[in-house]
């Protein structure tokens, strides 16, 4: 049975039900292996993990009648194995739009698997999947399976999946334009996760830029670091 909690309230082996604006989730710190939440405002919702452990989380949106949200996923893995099974259940003149970017280095593999859920008499319906996965080694795996049920004509829908090495094409462009190579790399990874600017979250002893966090961890996998 899911529990109604506030900010900054714990449960344990409950899932989450959110009925304030949800924003930023630094999933490290939810012990929670469900999670629900049910959007009735217009709202974006960023989760991210870079957790060294291997994990298995159920997160399920649930888009009230005309809102909208979009959904942003950052994940970043080294040597441990990180899934993710996510459902978008849509009610009528509702958007749900779910970006997905996945790191995985050295030995990580990831999974992700979403599915877009509308049911029959749910109309004028838009849903769309992005999923983007980044292999920084050549043992790293990462595999999803986007998925759209749908029980209406009334709607627009879509998913679009893209998993390899960072964009070579994109990296010359840029040198073209005078970056150099670790300066073209920086660019590419700056904006694939540019959604976490101004965004902190608290560590044990202080409270850290998710933004340079997330950007220098990259790094460091890039560079077979840590």
């Amino acid at each position: 049975m899911a529990i109604k909690i506030m900010k900054k309230t714990q449960t344990k082996n409950h899932s989450i039900v959110l009925n304030f604006k949800p924003s930023f989730y630094f999933l490290d710190n939810i012990k929670n292996q469900k999670i629900d939440l049910k959007i009735d405002k217009n709202s974006t919702v960023v989760f991210l993990s870079m957790s060294k452990n291997s994990f298995d989380k159920n997160i399920t949106f649930t888009v009230k009648k005309n809102c909208i949200l979009k959904a942003y996923l950052i994940d970043l893995i080294k040597d441990s194995n990180h899934a993710f099974n996510i459902i978008l259940n849509n009610e009528s003149n509702c958007k749900s739009f779910l970006f997905a970017k996945i790191f995985a280095s050295k030995n990580g593999e990831g999974s992700i698997n979403v599915v877009s859920n509308v049911k029959q008499n749910n109309n004028n319906v838009t849903t769309e999947q992005e999923i983007k996965g980044f292999l920084l080694s050549d043992s790293a795996k990462i595999n999803t399976i986007p998925s759209l049920v749908i029980d209406t004509n009334k709607i627009n829908a879509s998913h679009s999946v893209n998993i390899g090495r960072l964009n070579k094409d994109f990296i010359f462009y840029l040198e073209s334009k005078g970056f150099d190579h670790k300066q073209a790399v920086n660019a590419i990874i700056e904006n694939e996760i540019s959604i976490l600017k101004n965004t902190y979250y608290n560590s044990k002893k202080h409270k850290i830029d998710a933004y340079q966090d997330v950007k220098l961890t990259i790094n460091k996998m890039l560079n077979n670091e840590g």
